[in-house]
């Protein structure tokens, strides 16, 4: 007697299945399984298509400031970079804001990735067939920038072309991803120079390529070619040029606080940076650091004026820089940047002679002479002479008197009678005016009629 199948027991239309007839055919099929699975790990261990690639190394961190993080392609976990850190073919580096990383190629040149800028670093890798160093790179977000060499490439030992036909060849190339899988190469265009380049990320997807030292080569992957001079722009798109060739405003002239000047400024006050306007620029670019290689930034901003008003935190030395921007965004570069020494400023010390306080000035004259005196700030100093009607100094530019003189005194004829307030100011170099007293004097003018009156008169 055969027992049924418990699993078909309660399905309607189902056929019944004997055990001792399922039973052999499904041992069949598990050993023949069996003997098949090795093979199949066999196969899967020495497969090479399984095995995962080993990433060449491209590019070494040799410093770096702030936060800056990478990671593999086949990840999504940024990790730190620290500065000896060796980046591989594919490795993704991101910067914070205000972070900054600098690496150098197996080829020598360098890479800077500004602040909160995305890139990834493709490849590195010399090229027989062109007889070049070539640096792949990918830059998805902010800017990044770089030098390169054009020398004799025979100096690898890995080449095998003869001196003769090496020696106008450069030596390395950075080839920029321009999206959809084209690439185009920028090399410098002379032998034996230096070029110095920036790769920006535009908002419209473009890649802006401008050279800031020497000359550069552009070739895109058509084959066309176009050289850049220093101060000129290309955007590139899908492997080929995009527009014209641009011309990046110039550097902004900067004309107050001079070099090293020592200027004096208590907490909170404006560091007043002033510069010549440039012809096209629509807005500048401010930095203020405290060192000359701009990592420790004060103050970053961008204005439409040639001024910028930097709240001073304190005596110490700063160092400043200003950057021309066209309409559309597009950056020159920084000029020569700028010390300057903040010092804490003098104890106030009242400076003011004559008129004494609450001195009073008599005339049978309309607007009688008055003389201001004052003792001195400091040489090469200038002062800003102030009296207000009434009981309260006003601003210059409301006052009944405001007149900038070098010397210690001065004499005016325009003050009618009344009662009056003065003061003296010493002006700065940077248009700041510090007062030289503790208080406004008073002063009261009055008409006499030139005839003295006994106030007494005595009969005989």
């Amino acid at each position: 007697m055969t027992r049924r199948c418990c699993a078909h027991e309660g399905l309607r239309g189902s056929t019944p299945v004997a055990v001792p007839l399922l039973v052999p055919a499904v041992m069949a099929s598990l050993m023949a399984f069996a003997s098949v699975l090795p093979a199949c790990k066999a196969r899967e261990v020495d497969s090479p298509s399984t095995a995962a690639p080993e990433r060449a190394p491209v590019a070494e961190c040799v410093a770096r400031r702030g936060e800056v993080r990478t990671h593999p392609p086949s990840e999504w976990v940024w990790e730190p970079v620290e500065v000896g850190a060796r980046l591989s073919a594919g490795d993704w580096v991101r910067t914070a804001t205000r972070s900054e990383a600098v690496f150098s190629y197996l080829s020598g040149s360098s890479l800077v990735v500004k602040p909160s800028a995305i890139v990834i670093l493709k490849d590195a890798k010399f090229e027989k067939n062109r007889s070049i160093f070539a640096n792949y790179l990918l830059i998805q977000k902010g800017v990044v920038r770089g030098k390169l060499e054009a020398k004799m490439a025979s100096a690898s030992p890995s080449v095998s072309a003869s001196p003769s036909a090496l020696a106008s060849v450069p030596a390395e190339a950075v080839v920029v991803d321009t999206g959809e899988g084209a690439h185009v190469r920028l090399t410098a265009a002379e032998a034996r120079s230096l070029l110095g380049y920036r790769l920006s990320a535009r908002p419209d997807g473009a890649v802006e390529v401008a050279v800031t030292d020497g000359k550069g080569r552009l070739t895109a992957g058509d084959g066309r070619s176009l050289d850049l001079n220093r101060g000129q722009a290309q955007d590139l798109r899908a492997g080929t040029f995009v527009g014209r060739v641009l011309e990046l405003p110039a550097s902004p002239a900067l004309e107050a606080p001079l070099d090293e000047e020592a200027v004096e400024a208590s907490p909170g006050e404006p560091l007043v940076l002033t510069w010549a306007r440039v012809p096209g620029a629509a807005t500048y670019r401010v930095e203020v650091a405290l060192d000359a290689s701009f990592e420790a930034i004060v103050e970053a901003a961008v204005t439409a004026k040639p001024v910028w008003h930097h709240p001073v935190s304190g005596p110490g030395v700063l160092f400043w820089r200003v950057a021309a921007r066209s309409k559309d965004e597009r950056e020159g570069e920084f000029g020569v940047a700028r010390r300057v020494v903040v010092e804490p400023p003098a104890p106030l010390v009242d400076r003011l002679v004559t008129p004494v306080d609450g001195a009073t000035v008599s005339s049978p004259e309309r607007q009688p002479p008055v003389t201001f005196t004052w003792t001195s700030a400091g040489p090469n100093k200038q002062y800003r002479v102030v009296v207000s009607a009434g009981d309260g100094l006003s601003t210059p530019a409301s006052a009944a008197l405001s007149e900038i003189t070098d010397g210690l005194r001065l004499t005016t004829r325009s003050l009618s009678p009344g009662r009056y307030v003065w003061g003296v100011f010493a002006l700065g170099a940077r248009g700041t005016e510090r007062p030289m007293f503790e208080r406004p004097r008073r002063l009261t003018i009055k008409r006499s009629l030139g005839i003295e009156t006994p106030s007494k008169v005595t009969f005989e």
